[in-house]
């Protein structure tokens, strides 16, 4: 992941809009271009979107009758391609125009950590003439600030994706994290020591006529935050918002899309508030004997399990991405050993843990957290009554 050049100009980026929708081909009949035809379409997008975040005019999308909006989602949308017919699908909360919350878990003396995932949101989408055109071309920029900082961003899993898991078609795509102590942007109110940022451009493609669609969601990108402090007495508490003027390797980034090959700035980013509570106090139970945990009855105790291994075959491959998914949506109920299906280590069982898995096995990126790749005793309150390396 590359780090950003010290420079560029921005501004505060606010709601201008209410709802918002798009996707892949929405259109009365396909139509496809020559490959020459469309790269220098393609082109002019990037054109667009560079003079727009340098301060020159733009055409303006009509935020009141096809608003485009972004924000987050606590999971990316299902299907290959990432999209949906419907506006604002998986919006957290009522409204856009509203912040939305999430809240991380941690065990006491550990970081919270998860991924948050963006979506463009466009309703009605049209061109010039009135016929229905979905997104080429966008680029965002957001801050993650307060007690939280971006570990990781990404494309892949998402509609900006390269085919078959995702839109992207010979196109073009750049996400970079900047560091924004070194890189601050310019103009605007300052931001606070220590903020980070992601700006994410994609083009779809170079060779044919590829859209989101013009009414509808598509998740776009996925980014990962962690807290900057251990889970403690305290509550951790940090904001991710859009902010025009962020510089990665290149010119300033303007939060913009392009559809029908006209751009135009992105009508609403709905802001998300992050919250890691304090840890409970360590209470001791009344007449608790020594190495019982709280609560536990005699015969309950935990054995040892390896993260990740959901199949108890005392190894991580796609056979438990597979059995995982089972569980959560097929097999219900309370798993033998809840902590080996936690693959990323965050506490809690969902679809991000399969998904984990399947990266980790893919593309052999981070590794489940202990215990893994031995077998060793749980370290979360999820715990592991039997299966694990016994079974």
């Amino acid at each position: 992941m590359k780090r950003g050049k010290k420079g560029g100009t921005g501004h505060d980026f606010e709601w201008k809009g209410s709802r918002a929708r798009c996707r892949r081909g929405d259109r009365p009949a396909a139509r496809t271009r020559t490959r020459d035809a469309t790269l220098a379409a393609s082109i002019a997008f990037v054109a667009i979107a560079t003079t727009t975040s340098l301060g020159r005019p733009a055409r303006a999308v009509d935020c009141d009758a096809s608003p485009v909006v972004v924000f987050p989602q606590r999971e990316p949308l299902a299907g290959s391609e990432r999209t949906s017919d419907k506006p604002l699908d998986g919006l957290i909360g009522s409204s856009a125009s509203q912040p939305a919350v999430v809240e991380l878990s941690a065990e006491r003396g550990e970081r919270g950590r998860r991924s948050i995932w963006y979506a463009i949101s466009t309703d009605g989408l049209a061109d010039e003439n009135g016929e229905a055109a979905g997104i080429q071309f966008w680029s965002l920029a957001l801050v993650v600030s307060g007690d939280f900082e971006v570990l990781d961003a990404s494309t892949i899993e998402t509609a900006g994706g390269a085919i078959p898991a995702g839109l992207r078609d010979e196109g073009f795509e750049v996400t970079e994290i900047v560091d924004l102590d070194q890189s601050p942007p310019a103009g605007g109110d300052p931001l606070p020591s220590g903020a980070t940022g992601v700006i994410s451009a994609v083009v779809l493609s170079y060779r044919s006529d590829v859209t989101l669609p013009p009414t509808g969601t598509a998740t776009v990108l996925r980014v990962e935050v962690e807290s900057r402090d251990p889970r403690g007495d305290e509550e951790q508490v940090g904001e991710i918002f859009c902010r025009d003027g962020l510089v990665g390797s290149g010119q300033p980034v303007t939060n913009f899309i392009v559809a029908a090959e006209k751009g135009g700035e992105i009508c609403g980013c709905q802001r998300l508030r992050i919250e890691l509570p304090a840890a409970e106090p360590d209470v001791e139970e009344p007449g608790e004997e020594p190495g019982e945990e709280p609560g536990e009855e005699p015969g309950e105790e935990n054995v040892e399990f390896i993260r990740g291994d959901t199949n108890f075959d005392h190894k991580v491959d796609v056979a438990d991405a597979i059995r995982l998914i089972d569980w959560l949506y097929a097999v219900g109920g309370t798993p033998p050993c809840p902590e080996a299906l936690d693959g990323n280590g965050s506490g809690a069982i969902d679809i991000s843990d399969s998904i984990y898995i399947l990266r980790f096995f893919f593309d052999r990126s981070t590794p489940p957290p202990a215990p893994y790749p031995n077998c060793g005793p749980p370290v979360s309150s999820l715990g592991c009554k039997s299966g694990g390396c016994a079974g």
